[in-house]
């Protein structure tokens, strides 16, 4: 809806328009619109009033309202009224006065409105056009006042509405295209122009960036409920930043011409003003003529026209231009009307933005139904006889989001339904689909073909939560916001994302792309935007897919890569059609990518000192690569590849020329394999060619131009290409072989500085013209020269005297160091078998212990006649035991546990013996180094003891038989074994103790010197493995043992059958043989046996114990009882509870 100035609209003071410096908000401000009878609308409250719906018309200059007389009275007046007609020669028009409203509330479209926001306009308020009456000419109908309105500079008398005026009155609303019904208070003018008099838009009022009409939305037709969009839609957004700048590529400068007249800046912000007509364009129209469709291109006079982007026009375009209107028409354009239909043959136009000089400055926008099956709408009034104006009506609006930037004094256009809202993808828009967007055609470069239809979607709002954002098929996203949502971006087949201007997704965990990703207009593309070029590099986390990329010119980086990119990535922008490359990259910053698809992009491929790029077999590049990390490349690259120090290039695939600098790394194969050169070759002065070989061969470079080798080192590695431990007990010899490390065909320059290996192997150099060579023998050092402790040195010994067949000998020929060895050894030795039989050893004392304490028990209940004593007795003990042992400079350490439970029963026989017999079971689990093993136990005692005054002997025998079953693994350098035995073992014992009780009515004391003989013997130990399988004879451990200590207990009665005793011990136990326990092992088919030793055991230690006994009634008591041994090795902490009852 065009707004032309009365000729006699009043000059008014500038004072009236007090400048608004505090609202220059820069925070974009997202007000909804809504769609309702082929009208855009706006929903206000004025001064704190009710909402009301207006018509949101950017032809117009200023809000013109009809507000109650109650809410009226309240806004101070400006000016006179004064009539504002529609157009030159229009037929109608205002006649209202200039108020000013404090407060300008805005709601939503729906039903039932709900307040969004009420900007601050700094305290000036706004400029309001209070609608008093509406004028008619005469000669349409409805009723019409007596007496006319002379409006000077029209020849034509008007007259007042008085169907509207009772309207007016009666605070109704008053406009509709629909004369039976009216839905409108007036008109929401935001045209980013301004005339003398005119109040002004209430948006330029308040910023001083501009503003965006984003009517593109999917909404449904006369629908103000159904909104599928993030936010509002549709919408406008208050305040341009460069998030919603970024939405649109296509900007259009002003025109720079005024007439008299306009006002240059807006009052309240200050911000640039446009004029009416503004910018500049080439049209080109397609007219269907017979059935035909005619291309029409108007002639270069046009440019002289300008266009007015008009949402109070229902309309596509209007043709004002009588000019343009006639060529048109020469060329076959019809506008039919029917009633309130008008139709036309237009299929399609096109309008070409361009400066004042007529050079293009963006893309060509495209005006058609997105169907294809309607035509455009057209009207044509020719008033204008002197321009080729033109004006774009609410039909271009439907399809195009526009800015309007007043600071940068330009227009632009994007077929993205652009919002600014933010929202969260822990909720349902979690996943973006087409309907979402506006629908257009696929855009150029789309993989999916031009044909299809998508839904154009602009977030410039910022995305947060945790959860994927997923882009459905079909939907095309331009992301300009600084996005913070950590889970995955997935842009599904079909799918196409922009990420531009300052648009980030870099805290999303990855990109999963099996549509299209482009960052060709990210950062600062466009100096307008306001972008940094800090920005212009797009950064990820990971990548992932199928799809395609396109960078422009743009440096794609990855922090945290773990994914594999199947597509294809290029620098070619096909978004513009283009075929040039623009030296787009790719920057690995971090983790470990795998690219298999193939890329032709030109720029740099960089990774990152610690970062890996993978190009698998199948993927291929085109552009150098810089490699401060890992660069296997397995596929094909066209370009220079630079390792850099600190750098790694390794694979079996093809690049175009290589540099290795010093410090670099250059080992070709992930095995065994080869790397081709298919141009020159340089290894720098300390750069490393490390070459694995094994006993058919080496790893190679095959370089088809010249290789320069400029005193670089060689690090041959011994390699198995199978696991030598899982094989049979023979392996190929690798002492002896030879393998060709490199050929050049265009010759090899220069010589290695040095080449060395493992601490087993001695390799030499062979040099001809166009190759280099290698040979491996065996050096002088031997296993047993690494080895590093007893055990090392007695299994290195045994190593050193097996056959050079033995795949234990070659696979410890593969260790690259030293220290490597002495593990494999570790590892090796089987000290698991020496562990569990210490630990059985060691457990043994739990039995005796048991044994001992009831002979005790059962010798100390004299303090009350109550209680019997003497007789005979049953019992029953449940026990927990853990140990822990420390590793020394000889054998690793190890854990076990022992749990189980022990029955017994005794009587006195004669003179005052006593004699019981006992047995039961226990489980041993034992943890060692890569090791474990399991013993079950079956135990069988007798015991004895006797009082003479206070003097008290205990004795006793028991013997143990063991079920063990052994698991260990063995695993260095890439050999492995598992092992697993199970064999029998038994262990006897026999114990005495003395002791002399001391008891008072306070305490009993009893000092106590134990002795005792432990032997262990097990059966013949034969592991189930590999080559690293071992056996063993019948092995023996024993140990002579003493206790010396000190005992106490209490007893409380607590009633005639009842008492409570408390127990405590302290001693000093000793070994007196020695505490080394060995097993001595050999490898299956060998015949050199070793000793593996475990963690000593303790020459001297302290033992604890402390305990509770209830003595239920005069048969039965319980007890729970802690024991503990410490020494410098070992740790053991047991637990046990006990009942007996007597008979």
């Amino acid at each position: 809806m065009t707004y032309k100035r009365s000729v006699m609209a009043l000059l008014v003071s500038a004072a009236l328009y007090p400048t608004v410096q505090s609202a220059q908000a820069a925070t974009p401000l997202s007000l909804p619109l809504g769609h309702l009878e082929e009208r855009l609308t706006i929903t206000v409250g004025v001064n704190g009033g009710p909402a009301q719906k207006y018509i949101f018309d950017t032809g117009s200059d200023q809000f013109n309202a009809v507000l109650s007389q109650g809410n009226a009275s309240q806004m101070p007046q400006l000016d006179q009224a004064q009539a504002y007609i529609y157009g030159d020669d229009a037929w109608g028009g205002y006649w209202l006065q200039h108020k000013r409203a404090s407060t300008l509330t805005y709601y939503t479209a729906d039903e039932n409105p709900t307040a969004v926001s009420t900007p601050d306009s700094g305290g000036h308020g706004y400029v309001i056009g209070h609608v008093e009456h509406l004028l008619l000419d005469g000669k349409h109908g409805g009723r019409i006042s007596k007496d006319p309105i002379i409006v000077p500079g029209f020849q034509k008398p008007f007259y007042i509405d008085l169907d509207a005026q009772e309207r007016i009155d009666s605070g109704q609303p008053t406009e509709e295209q629909n004369e039976e019904k009216k839905n409108f208070y007036g008109t929401f003018g935001v045209g980013d122009f301004l005339f003398e008099g005119s109040g002004g838009s209430p948006f330029a009022t308040v910023t001083k960036s501009g503003f965006v009409v984003a009517g593109n939305d999917s909404t449904p037709d006369n629908d103000d409920t159904s909104t599928l969009s993030p936010g509002c839609a549709p919408c406008t957004i208050l305040n341009l930043s460069p998030a919603v700048r970024a939405q649109f590529t296509t900007q259009v400068p002003w025109a720079a011409h005024y007439d008299e007249g306009d006002r240059q800046t807006f009052p309240g912000s200050g911000a640039p003003a446009s004029t009416q007509h503004e910018g500049q364009f080439k049209y080109t129209f397609v007219l269907d003529v017979n059935g035909q469709q005619k291309t029409i291109e108007v002639p270069g006079d046009a440019l002289k026209g300008a266009v007015l982007f008009d949402t109070g026009n229902p309309t596509h375009v209007t043709i004002e231009s009588a000019k343009l209107g006639s060529v048109l028409q020469q060329n076959g354009l019809k506008i039919i009307t029917k009633g309130d239909e008008t139709s036309s043959n237009l299929v399609s136009m096109t309008l070409h933005p361009t400066d004042s000089s007529g050079n293009p400055v963006g893309e060509g926008i495209l005006l058609q139904d997105p169907t294809g099956e309607n035509n455009l709408t057209i009207d044509s009034d020719g008033s204008d006889e002197k321009t080729w104006n033109i004006t774009m009506g609410l039909g271009f609006f439907l399809q195009y989001s526009v800015m309007y930037d007043l600071e940068n004094r330009l227009t632009a256009f994007t077929p993205f339904f652009v919002s600014a809202d933010n929202f969260t993808t822990d909720d349902q828009l979690s996943q973006i689909t087409a309907e979402m967007g506006n629908p257009m055609k696929a855009p150029k470069g789309d993989p999916s073909g031009q044909q299809a239809t998508k839904g154009y979607l602009g977030l410039a709002g910022a995305i947060s939560g945790t959860g994927d954002l997923t882009l459905a098929p079909n939907i095309v996203v331009n992301m300009t916001g600084a996005n913070t949502y950590t889970g995955a971006t997935r842009v599904q087949k079909d799918a196409v994302l922009f990420l531009s201007g300052p648009g980030s997704i870099a805290a999303s965990s990855e990109l999963v792309n099996n549509g299209w990703f482009d960052i060709s207009t990210h950062g600062n593309a466009n100096p307008l935007w306001g972008v940094s070029d800090s920005l212009n590099d797009v950064t990820l986390q990971s990548l992932s897919g199928s799809g395609l990329i396109t960078l422009g010119s743009r440096n794609l980086v990855l922090n945290n890569a773990h994914g594999d990119f199947s597509g294809r990535i290029t620098d070619q922008n096909l978004r513009s059609g283009g075929v040039d490359h623009e030296k787009g990259g790719l920057t690995i910053a971090g983790g470990r990518q795998t690219l298999s698809g193939n890329s032709d992009y030109t720029g740099q491929t960089r990774i990152a000192s610690g970062a890996a790029l993978q190009l698998a077999s199948s993927g291929t590049l085109t552009s150098d690569v810089i490699a401060e990390g890992a660069f296997v490349a397995n596929g094909a690259t066209s370009g220079h590849v630079e390792i850099q120090s600190g750098g790694l290039a390794g694979g079996n695939g093809r690049v175009g020329s290589l540099t290795a600098a010093q410090g670099s790394t250059v080992a070709p194969g992930n095995s065994i394999g080869t790397l081709n050169v298919d141009g020159d070759m340089t290894l720098a002065h300390g750069s490393l060619y490390a070459a694995e070989v094994d006993a058919s061969g080496s790893d190679q470079i095959k370089v088809a131009g010249t290789a320069t080798v400029q005193g670089a080192d060689v690090t041959v590695i011994p390699y198995a290409r199978n696991n030598l431990l899982a094989q049979s007990t023979t392996a190929d010899n690798l002492i002896g072989s030879t393998g060709t490390l490199l050929t050049a065909d265009g010759g090899v320059s220069g010589q290695f500085a040095s080449v060395e290996s493992g601490p087993f192997i001695t390799p030499s150099l062979t040099y001809q013209p166009d190759s280099v060579a290698v040979t491996l023998a065996r050096s002088d050092l031997s296993f047993a020269d690494v080895a590093a402790t007893r055990n090392q040195r007695s299994m290195a010994a045994a190593l050193d005297q097996l056959p050079a067949s033995s795949s234990v000998y070659q696979s410890l020929l593969l260790a690259p160091t030293e220290g490597d060895a002495r593990q494999a050894m570790r590892q090796l030795s089987g000290q698991i078998h020496a562990d569990i039989a210490s630990s059985l050893v060691n457990n043994s004392r739990y039995l005796r212990d048991t044994l001992n304490s009831r002979l005790r028990q059962a010798q100390g209940q004299i303090d009350s006649s109550d209680i019997r004593q003497n007789e005979d007795g049953a019992w029953a003990s449940l026990m927990g035991n853990w140990q822990h042992a420390s590793g020394n400079n000889n054998a690793s350490g190890f854990h076990d546990s022992t749990f189980g439970v022990l029955l017994g029963v005794d009587g006195d026989v004669a003179d005052g013996w006593r004699v019981g017999a006992a047995t039961g079971f226990t489980r041993t689990s034992l943890h060692g180094n890569h090791a474990s093993a399991d013993s079950d136990n079956y135990h069988l005692a007798l015991y004895t003891g006797k009082s003479w005054d206070n003097v008290n002997l205990r004795a006793g025998t028991a013997y143990t038989w063991h079920r063990i079953e052994t698991d260990r693994s063995v695993n260095y350098y890439g050999q492995s074994d598992s092992d697993k035995a199970r064999y029998s073992a038994g262990t006897g014992q026999i114990f005495a103790e003395a002791g002399y009780s001391l008891n008072n009515d306070w305490l009993n004391l009893e000092p106590f010197a134990n002795l005792a003989w432990v032997d262990y013997r097990s059966n013949r130990i034969n592991e189930r493995g590999g080559a690293s399988a071992l056996s063993a004879d019948s092995q023996h451990t024993s140990a002579a043992l003493s206790t010396l200590g000190l005992r106490a207990d209490k007893r409380w009665q607590t009633g005639k059958e009842s008492a409570i005793t408390l127990r405590g011990e302290l001693g000093w136990l000793h070994q007196y043989n020695s505490p080394e326990r060995e097993v001595g092992l050999r490898f299956q088919g060998a015949g050199t046996t070793f000793n593996t030793g475990t963690v000593p055991a303790a020459r001297d230690g302290m033992v604890m114990k402390a305990g509770a006994e209830v003595s239920i009634n005069d048969t039965a008591s319980v007890s729970l009882n802690y024991t503990g041994m410490y020494s410098d090795n070992y740790q053991d902490n047991g637990l046990s509870a006990d009942l007996k009852w007597t008979f």
